[in-house]
């Protein structure tokens, strides 16, 4: 008789403390952030761009378009080789409804950056829209 009352009782809690839903929305973007988060650390421009949008706004320490997945990994592949990646961890993230962002500082051979990245759920897919890549005023 317990286990029936449980398996009545259990439904009801997890409504009532919202845990069915939004779980399943925070997965992706969770995902998406450890993968952009392991390419970042390694430098590694060919996985990284494979989480991004067809188009993507990308903005390499003041230069902003507008590229597609393929322009946009070949100047990151350039970016990361002339900063070889030390560091990298995020220190801010948000979601909202199908919106995430996350923010990062990226510690380099030479210098210091904020890595900025926005995310959009499309499909119950997470993907990057907008990369930004600037020099940290506040250093190390």
């Amino acid at each position: 008789m317990t286990k029936f009352r449980l398996m009545l009782i259990l439904p009801v809690l997890m409504v009532l403390v919202g845990a069915d839903y939004p779980v399943l929305q925070d997965k992706p973007i969770d995902d998406l952030v450890k993968l952009a988060t392991a390419a970042i650390q390694k430098g590694n421009a060919d996985n990284l761009s494979a989480l991004f949008f067809s188009t993507i706004d990308l903005d390499l320490q003041g230069e902003e378009n507008f590229y597609s997945k393929s322009q946009a990994s070949k100047l990151l592949e350039d970016f990361f080789q002339k900063n070889k990646p030390v560091k990298f961890n995020i220190t801010h993230r948000g979601a909202k409804d199908v919106t995430a962002f996350a923010i990062g500082k990226l510690e380099t051979e030479t210098t210091v950056f904020r890595v900025s990245i926005f995310i959009k759920m499309l499909d119950n897919k997470a993907q990057i829209h907008q990369l930004r890549i600037e020099s940290d005023d506040e250093g190390i």
